[in-house]
């Protein structure tokens, strides 16, 4: 009965440490049915041999280390993630899983009055039990609650702060393995504050960095929305500018067709063809590029700024599907053409040039926007500042278009020097239905 109860808990602690970093990387390396399969019986290889210790002791210091190796190996076999990344997590959660043991067993010894032997070796009581289970419980309201609704903050958190989440899961180890050697020869009340103590206090500290982390993703996507509205308004502009263009054209077309029917009736031929030709000229500003209306809109629109900067536009299109929201691509696509015609719009005349590559393949949409410029942009602390004397409402575009691109999972990265600047943004994936 111990033995089955060791591994219902186990079973519940590995699915949750698993589950959560899995949210934040869900992504699989292999989809085929024996990768599947693979995947299960890694799981429970791990649980057995995590149960067949947990049978043995309450809390291990050296199995905890050992159980976070195996796991990170697990999930970096199956999912796509960073080797550094998973084992860091994997060791900060089960070190933190079993410190929150810790008061339990020094609270045993005390009241028992009894070494670490008899208090943390052997079978367990069915206190234990109610207690390990009220720790999981704890933890699933929190994936509940907080991991699920935030797992693009939390991926964001765990790559940029992992050094931090590693000196935590140091400090917490160190805490553990205070509480075990005190109770060698007799758990003592000092001992026992002190790690009650240590423990809150560093608690304290997560949750502080919590809400802070928090605060932080609340300001970035006000300053996101803030920008997507100021998009939204501009492309009204342009649309309404656009419908504007349409009937004036209309109304135009019908007194070219008055004037071509006259020719016609009175047999001049030439001067028909003449006016044929000078409209259909006027008619080519607008073009179809990708046959996405979203995308052609963006491209039209731009496309005429370019054209009365004396910008040369390259433009090379191969893909179907846009992979994320096209509305969120669409302010992606113009925040970054506004800024490469403003960048080019600066160089002297005969270097001003924009080139746009967008293609997909094998499941991979990428999209390469270059650009001719005059100056090395600024960049302060990995962050682009703007060079406009107004400062206000401007400098956080390109942070922004970061803001969409790590919102739906995509990578991003840019190249440049005193004459040109490079962006790259891909979207691995993004087509499975």
């Amino acid at each position: 009965m111990n033995i089955v109860l060791c591994g219902i808990v186990v079973v519940l602690e590995v699915a949750l440490g698993c589950g959560m970093f899995i949210r934040c990387y869900p992504e699989r390396r292999f989809k085929n049915m024996f990768a599947r399969v693979a995947e299960w019986v890694s799981f429970f290889i791990i649980c057995g041999l995590y149960t067949v210790n947990d049978t043995l002791a309450f809390i291990s210091n050296l199995a905890v280390i050992a159980v976070g190796i195996l796991c990170c190996l697990h999930v970096f076999c199956f999912y796509r993630c960073r080797l550094h990344v998973s084992f860091i997590w994997m060791q900060f959660y089960f070190i933190m899983m079993s410190l929150l043991r810790t008061p339990y067993v020094v609270a045993r010894g005390m009241i028992l009055e009894c070494d670490l032997v008899h208090a943390n070796y052997g079978a367990k009581p069915w206190s234990g039990f109610l207690y390990e289970m009220l720790l999981l419980a704890v933890v699933a309201i929190f994936y509940g609650w907080f991991w699920r609704r935030h797992d693009a903050l939390v991926r964001k958190v765990l790559e940029k702060y992992r050094l931090m989440f590693l000196c935590l899961a140091v400090v917490a180890w160190e805490l553990l393995s205070y509480g075990l050697v005190s109770g060698e020869e007799r758990f003592s009340k000092s001992a026992f504050y002190f790690l009650l103590w240590g423990s809150v206090g560093l608690f304290l500290a997560i949750g502080c960095m919590a809400i802070y982390w928090m605060y932080q993703s609340e300001k970035h996507e006000k300053e996101t929305l803030l920008l997507r509205q100021a998009s939204l308004v501009a492309k009204q502009s342009e649309q309404k500018e656009v419908y504007e263009e349409h009937e004036r054209r209309m109304h135009d077309a019908k007194h070219v067709m008055l004037f071509l029917q006259r020719c016609i009736e009175n047999e001049e031929c030439d001067r028909a063809l003449e006016k044929l030709k000078e409209y259909q000229e006027e008619l080519q500003g607008k073009k179809v590029w990708t046959k996405n209306e979203y995308v052609d809109f963006i491209l039209n629109s731009k496309y005429l700024k370019m054209e009365e900067e004396g910008i040369k536009f390259q433009l090379e299109i191969d893909f179907f599907e846009i992979p994320i929201d096209e509305l969120d691509f669409s302010i992606i696509l113009g925040t970054l053409l506004d800024n490469a015609i403003e960048a080019a719009s600066q160089c002297e005349e005969g270097r001003r040039e924009i080139r746009l590559l967008i293609r997909m393949k094998y499941n991979v949409f990428g999209m390469t926007l270059w650009n001719t410029s005059s100056r090395e942009p600024l960049v302060e602390k990995g962050k682009f500042l703007t060079t406009k004397k107004d400062k206000c409402g401007h400098g956080w575009g390109l942070e922004s278009v970061k803001g969409f691109v790590e919102k739906h999972h995509g990578e991003m990265e840019f190249q440049h020097d005193a004459r040109s600047f490079e962006v790259k943004i891909i979207f691995k994936g993004g087509f499975e239905k």
